[in-house]
């Protein structure tokens, strides 16, 4: 009895919804409207660049055959991190990292008080918080404040089939973008490729020490082979400027805006306008229902 009964409540609620649908349209129609000028006019739009990044394979070019593999390896010299990539990403995310990028290129108003870009003219506006000429109107921002707005503008993918890197930044303007993008990925090698150096001096300094107190035969020949695992590494990393991520494929100029996406907020606001006309019908049905 009571399924008979719903089967007949929802036909007649499916009769109801046909017979007043061109007065649910009426409905939905202003509330489509009004959603779609308000995101139009009210919302600034997002652009995005996007980098194909691998890694370099080669920043550790000799091998240490046998014992001398086996030293190297134990005494921590002539090898590199399995995954120096990895390690630069994590890097990326570091409060110093960020600070020291951030400052260099003076990034802290592009990340956190852009009001809009002109496309016209190229020109970006600013929050009242800045100004192109006066600078901070309160001070300037803070460490978490900066690398919160950094991290929230930074994407990062990896393909474990191809072991590609995909590096994205959105932002306001398309070329602001694409500038923090390119500076990024250059400075992210340039700062692998300075700790390679470093690293590389502070190992062949250590070694050349021991070579003057050594004098077992065959142990100074070991150690002369970490020294030149360790000079072909300085090497490689001098010569490279591209020393941990090579792009494949290089961010170019995007002017068309990932967000908002108006195909997706056409069909949400078709779907919002037409519910809420159906609740409207329901509605009224309810309540000249208990009037009656």
């Amino acid at each position: 009895m009571n399924i008979e009964n719903n089967e007949v409540d929802f036909q007649a609620l499916v009769k109801l919804i046909w017979i007043k649908k061109f007065y649910i349209i009426s409905i939905a129609l202003p509330i489509i409207l009004l959603i779609n000028l308000a995101v139009y006019f009210g919302v600034e739009k997002e652009y995005s660049a996007q980098v194909l990044l691998s890694e370099r394979s080669s920043n550790n070019p000799l091998e240490l055959p046998g014992e001398m593999g086996a030293l190297g390896a134990l005494v921590g010299f002539g090898a590199e991190s399995t995954n120096e990539a990895d390690k630069s990403l994590e890097i990326m995310k570091t409060r110093k990292f960020i600070g020291q990028f951030v400052n260099k290129y003076d990034y802290s108003p592009y990340l956190l008080e852009v009001k809009k870009w002109d496309k016209e003219s190229n020109e970006i506006s600013f929050t009242d918080a800045y100004s192109a000429t006066d600078g901070w109107a309160e001070g300037e921002p803070n460490i978490f404040q900066i690398k919160k707005a950094f991290l929230d503008s930074v994407k990062v993918a990896q393909d474990n089939v191809s072991n590609f890197y995909s590096i994205a930044i959105t932002h306001k303007s398309p070329y602001v973008a694409k500038e923090i993008l390119e500076n990024l990925v250059s400075d992210l090698n340039e700062l692998m490729q300075q700790k390679a150096i470093l690293s590389a001096d502070s190992s062949i300094e250590y070694l050349e020490r021991e070579l003057v107190n050594t004098k077992n035969v065959e142990l100074r020949q070991t150690l002369l082979k970490l020294v030149e695992a360790e000079l072909q590494k300085k090497m490689m990393a001098r010569v490279h400027s591209d020393y941990i991520f090579t792009i494949e494929d290089p961010a170019v100029l995007r002017l068309k805006h990932i967000f908002p996406n108006y195909m997706l907020l056409a069909i949400l606001s078709v779907f919002a306008g037409l519910g809420f006309g159906v609740f409207i019908v329901l509605l009224r049905a309810k309540l000249k229902g208990v009037n009656q």
